[in-house]
């Protein structure tokens, strides 16, 4: 299946998130493949998080089988004392398609940098699901 074209769908976050656990975005991907690679532009269209600058996507599909990274072109940051901006965490995205709906599901991961008491570097994980449709 070729997976080009343009798709619609939604992240719901995942039960690290607290009280915000499973709030929901909604997306809008225009993807491009050739051969298993797959490259695109992914734009938050409204939900929870949203952010206003494009994501670039870079991936591969196999079978029934879709792996990317996704990185906003920009977003919010903090250095312990300040707000800045520069350019977003990548946030892997692993799904499968169900050949009768046409629809991928699956789960993300993004990786947070996060210093414990100005000394300790932790990694704790943001993860949720998500699904996309090709638009009609």
């Amino acid at each position: 299946m070729d997976v080009s074209g343009l798709w619609s769908g939604e992240l719901a976050l995942g039960p690290e998130y607290g009280e915000h656990s499973g709030k929901l975005l909604w997306f809008d991907l225009e993807l491009h493949q050739n051969g298993h690679s797959i490259t695109g532009i992914a734009r938050d269209t409204h939900g929870f998080g949203l952010n206003a600058d494009p994501a670039d996507i870079t991936g591969q599909v196999n079978g029934d089988q879709m792996t990317f990274l996704k990185r906003y072109r920009s977003t919010q940051l903090t250095d312990r004392t300040n707000l800045k901006w520069g350019p977003g965490p990548a946030i892997h995205y692993s799904g499968t398609l169900d050949a009768i709906s046409g629809r991928f599901d699956g789960v993300w991961r993004m990786e947070s940098k996060k210093i414990l008491f100005g000394l300790i570097s932790i990694n704790p994980p943001s993860t949720g699901t998500w699904n996309m449709n090709r638009k009609v």
